[in-house]
């Protein structure tokens, strides 16, 4: 079994293209649409860590991000954005992200942050 990646984006076209970017890696991918299924499906299953759009239609990525920590979760979170304002990075890492990857991404980036961050057994 692969590394499982929650990937939450309300963009079908991007979670498309990260799920067949991902999967060729070996990847085991689920995604999700919107934000509050995402503390459900974590406590549920098991992932190596998340992938987050900042800009969800239905609740706040950092506020997922700070619930996700309450929660006792420790898996990685890679938060991207198309708006970057200089606060998301810092105010990404207040929160308990990893790292913030601003969109257009670039794929090195994103293996940047698996190499680093994303671990052989979830815990």
């Amino acid at each position: 079994m692969g590394k499982r990646l929650l990937i939450v984006e309300q963009d079908s076209d991007i979670r498309l293209v990260l799920r067949i970017w991902l999967e060729a890696r070996g990847y085991e991918i689920q995604e999700l649409a919107g934000g509050w299924e995402v503390r459900e499906t974590l406590q549920r299953s098991k992932f190596h860590g998340v992938i987050l759009n900042c800009h969800l239609p239905d609740i706040s990525a950092f506020t997922l991000v700070k619930l996700i920590r309450e929660d006792g979760l420790s898996l990685p979170i890679l938060l991207m954005s198309s708006a970057y304002p200089p606060y998301y990075e810092p105010m990404a890492e207040t929160f308990g992200a990893q790292a913030f990857l601003p969109k257009p991404f670039s794929w090195d980036k994103v293996q940047g942050w698996l190499s680093k961050w994303v671990v052989d057994a979830a815990e």
